[in-house]
């Protein structure tokens, strides 16, 4: 019986690498083929668009008016919907289901204060359907959590919903592993946070 667990135990292993590795190729051969072709210019906020492809918990690929183009979500960190760690399994898809249920075919709108590209080339922006922050929702859901790395307007407002989520141990949040894993990045961001404080503080001296 123990040996019957444990091949059933590395075959769930073994599984789980090989879709990892098939996605990942997937997603990778995806970017390259929207990036080969001429970046679009950044349109203004609120111009509708249509989802092409959910790339993972917190990258879309949209249609705009001027062609394809991938958008970075702001605000929100999902963890990757193809984790290999067993710990996580049961809530690594949330995000990445959730927009891809939530966007369909329907369209949406991009938002932003100011338009703005991440190191990667994708475009930085809120998503709006009809009325709804989808950011904000999958913090409330507990499907992603709030990226405080880099401050943004409305992350007050995600910070309050986050821990709404928490106390009722919503998605993420009641599983103790991705609890665990998002207190550490948490962590890390704000060392990060404190390191730019004080070397801009020194630099004002």
């Amino acid at each position: 019986m123990r040996l019957n667990f444990n091949i059933v135990y590395w075959i769930l292993i073994v599984l789980l690498i090989l879709s990892s590795s098939f996605f990942t190729y997937h997603v990778v051969t995806f970017k390259k083929d929207i990036q080969s072709g001429k970046k679009a210019e950044i349109p203004p906020s609120g111009t509708e668009v249509t989802l092409n492809k959910v790339m993972d918990g917190d990258e879309i690929s949209v249609t705009a008016p001027d062609g394809n183009m991938m958008v970075r979500i702001l605000g929100i960190k999902s963890f990757d919907p193809v984790a290999n760690e067993m710990q996580l399994a049961s809530v690594s898809r949330l995000a990445f289901d959730y927009l891809n249920s939530t966007l369909g075919q329907e369209p949406f709108k991009i938002i932003y204060d100011e338009a703005s590209r991440d190191s990667k080339g994708r475009i930085l922006a809120y998503l709006e359907k009809n009325g709804r922050d989808i950011g904000l929702e999958m913090v409330s859901k507990g499907c992603s959590m709030v990226y405080t790395e880099f401050p943004f307007p409305r992350m007050d407002d995600y910070l309050l919903h986050e821990g709404v989520a928490r106390q009722s141990k919503l998605g993420i949040w009641g599983v103790e592993a991705a609890v665990e894993r998002a207190d550490s990045l948490r962590t890390v961001w704000n060392k990060k946070e404190q390191k730019k404080a004080a070397l801009n503080e020194n630099m004002d001296k």
